[in-house]
């Protein structure tokens, strides 16, 4: 598990310790896209739609699928590698501009202030032992905690395509078989997901790639910690919190693909900038719908 996927995770937990308890009647959640934060819409899920996303600077479609412990299993996550699993964001793309690869970053805001508990320090330095690339500020207004793109993807794949052609004429999207690296991927070493992370850990190796706007991205974030509807975490050793009971009206953990911010030092993440496509869950506190968005 990369470490974005482990700090979704833990960002959630620590927040549980100060936010108002709520009682939901019927826990539900909703989704939302769009090519910034402001312009995010609610989206569906686990139905296979390519959910088309663009501005000026980027172009792509978004496909998610969710675990609900409520409904029959999706097939995506009986199969190799995925069975552990209980989301995936997938995401297939490209950029409408040449840019450095070492400009564009991934990562989790939040849409308001979280007040963290004693502890929080130490267990900030344990996710960024995992990614030395990861940079934070889960103090800040907002929140947030982000990793350059092709040292924090869990799963990434690279194509050519003619950038005057339509999304249709693009690979099929989402492919019926998990992502899976294919190997030696924008001059990495042909391995697997975790070779190619290690290697673009050096953001030297970053800002020597290009990303033009005939390089095709398609990428999946999937991990399991996370179990729906109701927003629990699940940690090893039998460690389960209930985010339902702690949710804030009005807070969202977003992901989020976005641009270094403009002027910031090419080895220094100081939040996000400009966004590519955002994905926001929301969970839905009691009066607020009829019943789950799932």
């Amino acid at each position: 598990m990369t470490s974005i996927a482990t700090f979704s995770s833990l960002s959630l937990s620590l927040s549980l310790h100060s936010l108002s308890q709520h009682v939901l009647t019927m826990p539900g959640l909703r989704i939302y896209l769009g090519p910034s934060i402001d312009e995010m819409k609610p989206v569906s899920v686990n139905d296979g739609a390519a959910h088309e996303v663009a501005n000026e600077l980027f172009q792509g479609r978004v496909s998610i699928l969710i675990r609900n412990e409520n409904e029959p299993v999706h097939k995506y996550f009986t199969m190799s590698g995925r069975e552990r699993a209980t989301f995936s964001i997938q995401m297939q793309g490209r950029f409408l501009e040449q840019r450095s690869a070492n400009s564009v970053l991934f990562g989790i805001v939040f849409k308001k202030q979280l007040k963290l508990p004693w502890g929080t320090s130490a267990a900030m330095q344990f996710v960024q032992m995992i990614d030395p690339t990861l940079k934070e500020d889960i103090s800040g207004r907002p929140p947030w905690v982000l990793s350059p793109l092709l040292s924090g993807m869990p799963h990434l794949t690279h194509e050519t395509v003619d950038p005057s052609a339509p999304p249709s004429s693009w690979p099929p999207f989402p492919q019926e078989e998990p992502l899976e690296d294919t190997g030696g991927i924008l001059g990495a070493p042909s391995g697997d997901a975790k070779t190619r992370r290690k290697h673009f850990t050096p953001a030297e190796r970053r800002e020597a790639i290009d990303l033009k706007p005939t390089d095709l991205l398609t990428a999946d974030l999937a991990h399991g910690h996370i179990h729906f509807p109701a927003l629990q975490l699940k940690f090893p050793g039998g460690i389960t919190f209930d985010c339902a009971q702690h949710w804030e009206e009005g807070q969202m953990l977003i992901f989020v693909c976005c641009e270094r911010p403009s002027g910031a030092n090419e080895k220094k993440i100081t939040g996000p900038g400009r966004m590519f496509w955002c994905v926001g869950f929301e969970l839905l506190l009691d009066g607020k719908d009829g019943k789950p968005a799932l």
